[in-house]
């Protein structure tokens, strides 16, 4: 029996190369189309905790908007700063229900290992 999955968007909805925020189990995801393939990573910047869903895209570099951070949409490491790296979690495309999904227990795992401390209030202003 496959493990569930969360819906996190619908797949025509989202625009090549633009990341959208999405949310489930209670972490902060971003999605990143890019040709026939979603990418989905954790959706804070570690540097101050900044929506990545507010940057943009280079090449295949996802670049925080508050401090220029980049994140390899494939693989969540930073090709500038060695050592740095946001979650990765795999991603379903379902065509036929034209969804994005996620498996829920590898986001409730990651989710129960990084809690995470970041305050909403201030972070709403990066």
């Amino acid at each position: 029996m496959s493990a569930p999955k969360t819906r996190l968007a619908s797949w025509s909805a989202l625009a090549e190369g633009q990341p959208q925020a999405a949310r489930a189990g209670g972490v902060d995801l971003v999605i990143v189309r890019l040709g026939d393939a979603p990418h989905v990573l954790y959706g804070r910047c570690p540097h101050r905790g900044a929506h990545l869903a507010g940057g943009c895209l280079e090449g295949r570099d996802l670049v925080c908007r508050a401090h220029g951070w980049d994140f390899r949409i494939d693989t969540g490491e930073s090709a500038q700063i060695e050592g740095e790296r946001v979650a990765r979690f795999d991603a379903t495309l379902d065509l036929a229900a034209d969804a994005v999904l996620v498996d829920e227990a590898q986001i409730a795992a990651w989710a129960r290992a990084n809690p995470q401390a970041f305050d909403e209030d201030e972070l709403s202003k990066l």
